[in-house]
């Protein structure tokens, strides 16, 4: 596969004509038919189309951040699989074997059952919400209990060299190139380290209302594990806070609730995560400055938890 730029990979990512050689002839490698194969059409970093009713495949890009992707997700998909419902692995494979450059790693993966919790929420009523909130703390607290282990922690090392000390720093420096705003006085080195030396949990580090599928009452799988790290569980609920709990304190409590105890100096965490967060760009925190009207990541994190 040949992209001149990222945005013309972009452009290509979900045209199954464009693909649907280079899929036949990886699937078929790894003893798969190509004939079924359809579009998805789901917006993502990575290349994703369905493989018959039950199956999907997905590639993994050298864009967006996929080569990490193509690490960190097939091993927490290992790591989670006993824990939680996750997608499972039912076979992987590369497009281009010989391409040294970026063999076009894909992972064929069983489709989870149910609809995605994104789907049905408009039409919930204020009181199911709460229950999903409790049972999505649920979720989230056996996620983080599985580890880190297995070798998810070696893959998240090769994905990010630097760990996730590496991935705050680097988040801090660009952040302070691109803004001045007062809340980043309260943020500095010690506490980067701090915070990256204290916690290490399997993140899924991108939480929302698309990832979740449900079915009878309960979850039925959390998919697109391909930005997982390993740290404070705190940073997994900043998107949480963006799409789930909307500044409403009683849906956070009621995750909270399914949770357990909040962790330590929370709201200061949560605060620098959502500063630092790897989806929000120098408009992102500029408005979460402006509407909070924060002078610190501690007002800030409160704030978003609506207080």
């Amino acid at each position: 596969m040949r992209f001149l730029t990222s945005n013309h990979y972009a452009k290509r990512r979900q045209d199954l004509d464009f693909w649907r050689e280079a899929l036949e002839e990886g699937l078929e490698a790894e003893g798969y038919s190509a004939e079924n194969l359809s579009a998805e059409g789901t917006e993502g970093t990575n290349v994703v189309f369905r493989l018959g009713e039950n199956r999907f495949v997905k590639v993994y890009a050298p864009f967006f951040g996929g080569r990490g992707s193509a690490l960190v997700e097939p091993a927490a998909l290992r790591l989670l699989t006993p824990h939680i419902p996750v997608p499972t692995v039912v076979a992987k494979g590369e497009l281009e074997p010989e391409n040294e450059n970026w063999p076009w790693p894909f992972l064929i993966l069983e489709a989870i059952a149910g609809a995605k919790l994104e789907a049905i929420w408009p039409a919930l009523s204020e009181e199911n919400r709460l229950e999903w909130c409790l049972k999505l703390g649920q979720l989230t607290k056996a996620m983080h209990r599985a580890g880190p282990g297995g070798d998810f922690p070696l893959a998240y090392s090769e994905a990010e060299p630097g760990g996730f000390r590496g991935f705050l720093y680097r988040r801090y420096e660009q952040t302070r190139r691109e803004t001045s705003l007062r809340i980043l006085a309260s943020i500095n080195e010690d506490l980067l380290d701090e915070l990256a030396r204290t916690w290490g949990v399997c993140l899924h580090a991108d939480l929302e209302l698309a990832h979740l599928f449900v079915a009878d009452g309960e979850f039925s799988g959390l998919i697109d594990f391909g930005d997982s790290k390993v740290g404070d569980p705190v940073y997994d609920l900043v998107s949480l806070c963006r799409d789930v709990f909307q500044r409403r304190p009683e849906r956070g409590e009621a995750f909270m609730k399914g949770y357990g105890e909040a962790p330590p100096e929370f709201f200061r965490r949560l605060g620098t995560y959502a500063f630092l967060h790897e989806w929000h760009d120098a408009e992102d925190r500029v408005k979460l400055a402006m509407d909070s009207g924060a002078s610190d990541t501690e007002s800030l994190g409160r704030w978003l938890w609506g207080y």
